[in-house]
């Protein structure tokens, strides 16, 4: 299609600006999902600025099995040359708590994931060090 090449590199303009401005000299905390918005926000980090101290996580229950979202996001960090680290879900296969968790943590604005739980081992590591200023933290 004529001009798909432009609005394509019009686009990863618009996202390396956007990283940008939301970085400044801060290091990104980079949420991974696997899947699209999350690699392009990985994309632009990596390979619009440059950026060279990103931290990627994903989270689980348990070990990812192969395809899984969280073993997905951790290819993706691997070719994009950041570290990742796999944060572990604490609900332990309880169902009903990690809905009403998730109500009372999300005011009922999300559906049952355990994105929540793993901002809360983000927050403790925060709090082992004592500085979050320094950081940023992306999702796609």
């Amino acid at each position: 299609f004529p001009g798909v090449a432009k609005a394509q590199a019009a686009l990863w303009d618009l996202i390396g600006e956007s990283l940008r401005d939301c970085l400044g000299q801060r290091q990104a905390l980079v949420s991974l999902s696997g899947g699209y918005d999350s690699s392009a926000v990985l994309g632009g980090l990596r390979y619009g600025l440059q950026a060279p101290d990103a931290l990627c996580f994903s989270y689980c229950n348990g070990i990812p099995r192969e395809g899984s979202d969280a073993w997905v996001a951790g290819l993706r960090a691997g070719i994009a040359d950041y570290p990742f680290m796999l944060l572990q879900s604490s609900y332990r296969q309880d169902l009903p708590a990690l809905i009403a968790d998730n109500g009372r943590t999300t005011q009922y604005l999300r559906g049952p994931c355990g994105e929540h739980e793993a901002f809360r081992v983000l927050a403790a590591l925060w709090d082992d060090d004592g500085d979050a200023t320094g950081r940023v933290l992306l999702s796609g």
